[in-house]
């Protein structure tokens, strides 16, 4: 089975290998990449990150017309996620918080997904982060709802920590910042793992299945 995982700086080509030996991995998926991997004879497509700016983002038709050529997609924790949440219905498979998040948001901004940098804070990992801190008692829901606030204000290319630390007024917020950094878990690295622990089960379901056909 060929398979070919968008990791962008999400996952290490190592991690991958490690998880689904064999597998090639790409940066991030753009216009274009999937017609490319369908032709090549690429199986199963899993996508955490990719272009979403402009005309280089990958469009939902591109990934129902691999699809209907027999391609496996699935996604998960960035472009990915979103991309399954329009998809669903169409056979992409989500999997993970972040697509959760998505697909139960009446109303989603593309923007929420984005980052440009390594140190880049996402719009949807400081809400679930937040909302694991106030899950667990270590910040107010007002105080989450302040963090919030205070990242959406900044633009998707300029959101990090740092920044929102030094977006924040008074030193209460401050602390929630560092509190929130200290415990801060990227959920869409878990769900991208969580998306390559899903294909890996596929495909050894695959092998079996044809090593039942072949005994026959």
């Amino acid at each position: 089975m060929k398979i070919k995982i968008y990791a962008g700086a999400t996952l290490t080509s190592a991690e991958v290998r490690r998880a689904l030996p064999g597998a090639s991995v790409a940066q991030l998926v753009t216009r274009g990449t999937l017609y490319e991997d369908a032709a090549a004879g690429v199986q199963v497509i899993g996508i955490v990150e990719g272009s979403f700016l402009g005309d280089v983002a990958i469009s939902p038709l591109e990934i129902v017309d691999a699809m209907r050529v027999g391609v496996r997609v699935f996604g998960a924790g960035g472009l990915g996620a979103l991309r399954a949440v329009e998809l669903g219905h169409f056979g992409m498979v989500g999997c993970g918080r972040v697509f959760e998040r998505i697909a139960q948001a009446p109303y989603f901004r593309d923007d929420d997904l984005g980052t440009a940098q390594t140190e880049s804070l996402s719009m949807v990992e400081l809400e679930l982060s937040c909302a694991a801190r106030v899950e667990d008692g270590r910040l107010s829901a007002a105080m989450a709802r302040d963090l919030i606030r205070a990242l959406r204000g900044l633009h998707f290319a300029h959101r990090s920590f740092t920044a929102l630390a030094d977006s924040v007024r008074t030193p209460a917020l401050r602390e929630a910042v560092a509190t929130v950094r200290k415990h801060y878990r990227s959920q869409k690295r878990a769900d991208a793992k969580s998306m390559l622990a899903l294909i890996g089960q596929e495909r050894r379901r695959a092998l079996r299945a044809n090593a039942t056909i072949n005994s026959r």
